[in-house]
C-alpha cells in the first residue's frame, strides 16, 4: 500500500506546495464542470452567504468565486503564487499571498469567509479557525466545502473502489479528517457555531477521455508513485461518456460574539501577484 506523506521524504505541506506549483487551477477546472441540481460546488458554497457583502475567499486557488460574488469586494487569499497568478489573469481581486493561519486583514473585516476544498488540508487547523473567527464580524458566516464519503450511487462506489485498487490505497484521506468528524465541537472552540452540515453528490460528465485523467490528477495523493498514477489514469480514460459522482460536504457556521485571540498587525494590503 502507498505510504502516507509523513512516512515518505515529503511532508504534507511540501507536497501541497509542489502540487499547486505544478497543477495550478486543476481543482477549479474539475469542480467547475460538476453539477448538482443545476449548480456547481462553488455556487453551492456562495448560496450560503450574502454575496453582496465583503467576502474573503480563503485558499482561493484560481479565483473561481470572483464571478459569483456580487458585492464590491471579494479578497482572494492563497499561499500559492502560481494559483494567484491564475486568479489575477481571470480578473479576480484584490488578491493577497498569505497562509490561512496569518490572514493580513483587520479584525471583523469580513461579512463572510468561503473556503472551498482546502479546510481538510490546512494546518495547523486550530490556528486557521482562530484567524477565520478573528477576521469575521460577529454574526458573519463561514462556509467550508470539503470532500465527503457520500452520497454516491452504486456505480460511483464501484468506480472509486477500482480507482483505489489502481492507486493501491485504502482510501482518499486528508490531514484534518479526524478533526472534522465533529465540526460542531471543533468550531465552537473558535467562537463559530455550526448551523448546517450537509452532503451532496455532484455529477461530472466525462465528455473527453482526458477529463477522467484530469480528475485523477486533481486528487491529493502524497506518496503515490508515477506508475500508480499512470495506472489510475488508464482506468479513468474508460469513463468517457459516463457521469462521475463527486461527493462533497458543506459546513456553514456563524461567528458568535465572543473573544478570540488578539488581531494580527496588517503588514500588507490586498494586492495582485506580480
Amino acid at each position: 500500500m502507498t505510504q502516507p506523506a509523513a512516512a515518505s521524504n515529503e511532508t504534507w505541506d511540501g507536497y501541497i506546495r509542489r502540487f499547486h506549483d505544478e497543477r495550478a487551477g486543476i481543482t477549479d477546472a474539475v469542480l467547475g464542470g460538476a453539477r448538482s441540481r443545476g449548480i456547481s460546488p462553488y455556487e453551492w458554497a456562495v448560496e450560503a452567504i450574502d454575496s453582496r457583502s465583503p467576502v474573503v475567499d480563503l485558499a482561493c486557488g484560481g479565483g473561481p468565486l470572483h464571478e459569483l460574488v456580487a458585492g464590491p469586494l471579494c479578497v482572494g487569499v492563497d499561499a500559492s503564487s502560481a494559483e494567484l497568478a491564475l486568479a489575477a489573469r481571470a480578473g479576480a481581486g484584490p488578491l493577497v499571498r498569505a497562509s490561512a493561519g496569518d490572514i493580513p486583514l483587520a479584525r471583523g473585516a469580513a461579512a463572510a469567509i468561503v473556503c472551498s476544498m482546502s479546510l481538510q488540508i490546512l494546518q495547523p487547523l486550530d490556528r486557521t479557525l482562530d484567524e477565520v473567527a478573528r477576521v469575521l464580524a460577529p454574526g458573519a458566516v463561514f462556509v467550508a466545502v470539503v470532500p465527503a464519503n457520500g452520497p454516491l450511487s452504486v456505480r460511483d462506489q464501484l468506480r472509486y473502489a477500482r480507482l483505489l485498487i489502481a492507486l493501491r490505497r485504502r482510501r482518499l484521506d486528508y490531514p484534518n479528517d479526524d478533526a472534522l468528524t465533529n465540526p460542531g465541537r471543533l468550531f465552537a472552540a473558535h467562537a463559530l457555531d455550526v448551523v448546517r452540515d450537509e452532503r451532496r453528490r455532484f455529477g461530472l460528465l466525462v465528455g473527453a477521455s482526458s477529463m477522467g485523467e484530469e480528475f485523477v490528477r486533481s486528487l491529493y495523493l502524497p506518496g503515490t508513485s508515477p506508475a500508480r498514477l499512470e495506472a489510475a489514469g488508464r482506468l479513468a480514460r474508460r469513463w468517457l461518456g459516463d457521469e462521475l459522482g463527486i461527493p462533497l460536504r458543506r459546513i456553514v457556521a456563524i461567528r458568535r460574539d465572543g473573544p478570540v485571540r488578539d488581531a494580527l498587525p496588517m503588514p500588507v494590503r490586498p494586492r495582485a501577484p506580480s
